[in-house]
């Protein structure tokens, strides 16, 4: 990972771990992978493409056009109000509402961030319960 798009990891989890999301969320935030003992219902967040990396002549990092994915985990149990499907829905808009049109990064600016496409839901099924998944991709341009 380079070093912009770890200042963009750390600005997307500081959006993203506010009371707006984890109110819902009450498995928590995470980097990747959840730990074994997260309880869901949680949201998982990479880098999942490494985009376009732009350099000028003198090879001087002019920015770096990244994919990442938000992702929401619920189960029949994570809700006694809401359908699993339902509340994977309301986590991932408090996520876009959380995060909005930009990140405040150290040392570098964000020049773009927008909400590229929807993750098809699907469901894990595992031996005692099913895991539904939902999310979307999103796009951040930094320099």
């Amino acid at each position: 990972m380079s070093s912009i798009s770890e200042k963009v990891r750390i600005a997307l989890f500081a959006k993203l771990n506010v009371s707006g999301v984890t109110t819902l969320a009450t498995g928590g935030i995470h980097n990747e992978v959840a730990p074994e003992s997260a309880n869901l219902p949680f949201v998982i967040f990479h880098r999942i493409a490494p985009g376009t990396v732009l350099y000028s002549l003198a090879g001087t990092n002019h920015g770096e056009d990244d994919l990442w994915m938000i992702k929401s985990l619920a189960d029949e149990d994570s809700s006694t109000t809401l359908e699993p499907q339902a509340l994977n829905a309301s986590i991932l808009a408090a996520c876009e509402t959380a995060i909005g049109y930009e990140l405040t990064l150290t040392g570098a600016t964000t020049r773009g961030v927008r909400r590229t496409a929807d993750i098809p839901s699907y469901t894990d099924n595992l031996s005692d319960r099913h895991i539904y998944h939902a999310g979307f991709y999103l796009r951040i341009f930094t320099e």
